[in-house]
């Protein structure tokens, strides 16, 4: 939860931002330390659970979002990539 917590306040800040850029979020993906993976929708800030890691050991995780449904997780310095 603390993960969400900070990543809720980055994006708020990034809306403020934007907002005052006249400028709009796209949406993003971020993980939390269980291996859940959150679709956020840069107009409402909603997140969205989208994808869980099977068997996930090893902290941290870097996610990209690659198109197409479809994210690359850098796990354990070994690149894969998961449909969503």
């Amino acid at each position: 939860m603390k993960h969400v917590t900070h990543a809720a306040t980055i994006a708020a800040l990034l809306v403020t931002l934007s907002a005052n850029a006249g400028i709009t979020l796209s949406d993003m993906y971020m993980s939390n330390s269980d291996g859940v993976v959150y679709r956020v929708d840069g107009a409402t800030l909603q997140a969205t659970e989208v994808f869980q890691f099977n068997n996930f050991t090893n902290w941290p995780i870097q996610i990209a979002y690659l198109g197409d449904g479809v994210i690359a997780g850098n796990r354990s310095h070994r690149i894969d990539t998961y449909d969503l």
